[in-house]
């Protein structure tokens, strides 16, 4: 049985367009790259749950003006009905 070896390849990250290997980081630098990611990441997050309320918003505004038209017409229907009489 042959052993395969794994290389694994070295992050990298891009500050102000130069790009550094993880291992030429301070711990420091480590940390705010950590930082930064983790917070893109609720960013992105918190920006589909906006997506979402916002159309959740939009179909129920949507639903109340049908509804309120759809009251009105039966009222004025009514209304009509009973003139008639």
């Amino acid at each position: 049985m042959k052993n395969k070896e794994t290389v694994k390849e070295e992050e990298t990250v891009f500050i102000d367009g130069a790009e550094f290997k993880e291992s030429e980081l301070s711990k420091e630098q480590v940390y705010m790259v950590s930082q930064i990611q983790e917070t893109t990441n609720i960013k992105v997050q918190q920006q589909r749950e906006l997506d979402r309320t916002l159309a959740c918003l939009t179909a129920f505004k949507n639903q109340l003006v049908f509804v309120t038209k759809q009251q009105t017409e039966k009222v004025l229907q009514e209304e009509n009905t009973s003139q008639e009489d």
